[in-house]
């Protein structure tokens, strides 16, 4: 793996430059609050560092600066999610609005030390952001079966921000790099499948109650229709509970462990530790997370 005193040292970096911005403080409180920067250290914090050997030439204030502006980017959106998925209305629409729109504009001012007005990255740059609010709106069409072509689809548009990083090395390297350019993006979409699928599994509940799409109800209504089970006849706890009992949940942990081996694969001979160590612990998470349903089934067997 990469030094770990290495990434600590460019993580630091790319908070001192978030504390420097001319945003309101409060703004940026949030930003470097620790709980917000800790989840973040291993995916948009860094995410560019992970694939910087790729792209040779660019310096390391280059990389602190797309990190950076990924990272304002990210939270931009993110924190604007709520209010166009609908889960928050009224008065309180107000803040989440307003700071996400400043934390845009500020990555957006960044990205412009590096990127002239005129160029291909920002039209690339721009799909991506649209890319990323496509997703809101089809995640709210749960009558719309997802098999795993669609669920893929869907991904590509969920994570389309974790593309970003990888079109700022790429173009900002001359783009001369094509052949590592499309096997990370390769690789990035086995990624958020082994990535989401846990994320199916816990958050099916949740999903069922404030009508979103989700990939395992799909997969366990197929499977209970063999029994002549309907899932639609029963709550969404119990339906959650019936993902476990039938094994499902399991099964998709695999999957998601055989998507993150695919990722793997076919960076293999790229010189990406950072993205290696990355997936090797979530897949170290998705085994104890197995491990935890079978220990939680075999003792009310």
């Amino acid at each position: 793996m990469m030094n770990p005193a290495f990434i600590n040292d460019h993580q630091q970096k790319i908070v001192q430059l978030v504390a420097s911005l001319p945003l309101p403080q409060p703004m940026k409180d949030r930003l470097l609050d620790p709980e917000r920067l800790e989840k973040q250290k291993f995916l948009f914090l860094p995410f560019a560092l992970a694939f910087a050997d790729c792209f040779p030439g660019l310096t390391a204030a280059d990389h602190i600066l797309i990190n950076a502006s990924t990272y304002l980017g990210a939270s931009g959106v993110y924190t604007m999610d709520g209010v166009f998925d609908l889960q928050i209305e009224g008065p309180a629409i107000q803040e989440p609005l307003i700071y996400g729109q400043l934390y845009m504009q500020e990555s957006q001012r960044l990205l412009s030390r590096l990127f002239p007005d005129e160029g291909s990255f920002w039209v690339q740059y721009y799909q991506r952001y649209s890319d990323h609010f496509q997703e809101l709106e089809e995640s709210r069409q749960v009558d719309k079966e997802l098999d795993f072509a669609h669920y893929r689809q869907l991904l590509g548009y969920k994570y389309s921000l974790l593309y970003v990083p990888v079109d700022m090395l790429f173009y900002l390297s001359g783009e001369k790099h094509r052949a590592a350019y499309d096997k990370i993006q390769e690789s990035l979409q086995w990624f958020t499948v082994g990535y989401n699928l846990p994320n199916e599994v816990k958050g099916l509940e949740e999903d069922i109650r404030t009508g979103v799409n989700n990939y395992a109800w799909w997969r366990l209504r197929d499977e209970l229709e063999q029994h002549d089970i309907n899932p639609a006849d029963h709550s969404a706890e119990e339906v959650h509970k019936l993902l476990y009992a039938t094994g499902l949940a399991e099964q998709l942990l695999v999957e998601s462990l055989d998507a993150f081996e695919k990722a793997l694969a076919i960076v293999a001979d790229l010189e990406v530790p950072l993205f290696r160590a990355i997936i090797e612990a979530r897949m170290q998470s998705n085994r104890d997370m197995k491990a935890q349903i079978q220990e939680h089934l075999a003792a009310i067997a």
